[in-house]
């Protein structure tokens, strides 16, 4: 039974001006970096992002945050919704 884990990765990014998630770092998108070492360590990895499918083209596992654009304490409500629905353990949230 692997331990959850779930990367906030719903904002706007306005101050950086472009996606935080998808900058490069090492030749790989920086969202990619933190999942994998998530991964790496037997934690399964679930984006939460504004859309179900804003980061399907990196192949990673991710759910829609209720109300985008509104903060991480959205994305944490999403998350803990979203155990609560499914009678899941406590997540591990970043």
């Amino acid at each position: 039974h692997k331990l959850k884990v779930y990367i906030l990765a719903g904002g706007q990014s306005k101050r950086f001006g472009a996606d935080k998630a998808r900058a490069i770092i090492q030749g790989e998108p920086i969202l990619v970096r933190q999942a994998n070492q998530w991964s790496t360590n037997g934690y399964s990895v679930t984006v939460v992002a504004s859309s179900i499918d804003c980061y399907s083209d990196l192949s990673l596992a991710s759910i829609a945050d209720e109300r985008p654009y509104q903060g991480p304490l959205s994305g944490l409500r999403t998350v803990l919704e979203f155990h609560q629905a499914r009678n899941l353990a406590s997540p591990f949230i970043v």
